[in-house]
């Protein structure tokens, strides 16, 4: 990640350096991601978005859009009244996981360890 001075960190946002301050003050979460150098705060170039109403209106209409494909897919599927997903939407899910292990597992494997977190879950 690039990390900016405030200095040149005003320059990107075109934003005074009281408001950056402001932001960061309400964005605490935001303002931990910046670092000290050399014993003055640089701020990751990425935050510079969060000044610039039209980038964020941009990256905001890109997920609309891609929750609604992501609506329309799920329609699709639940269609078909005799298919496996529409009987899955259908269902009071107390809690729903996936788990995708770093090596090869056997069928077995996976059921074991499946069997073991949902005991644990049922403690």
């Amino acid at each position: 990640m690039k990390y900016e001075n405030i200095k040149e960190f005003i320059i990107t946002t075109k934003c005074s350096k009281s408001k950056i301050y402001r932001f960061y003050k309400k964005n605490e979460d935001l303002f931990a991601e910046a670092k000290m150098k050399s014993g003055k705060r640089v701020f990751p170039t990425d935050h510079a978005r969060y000044f610039d109403s039209e980038i964020m209106f941009d990256e905001n209409k890109l997920l609309r859009q891609e929750n609604q494909s992501m609506k329309n897919l799920i329609d699709c599927c639940l269609i078909d009244k005799d298919s496996l997903s529409l009987r899955l939407w259908r269902l009071e899910w107390s809690f729903f996981i996936t788990v995708a292990y770093k090596l090869e597992r056997d069928k077995k494997s996976c059921f074991r360890q499946m069997h073991g977190l949902y005991g644990i879950y049922n403690m």
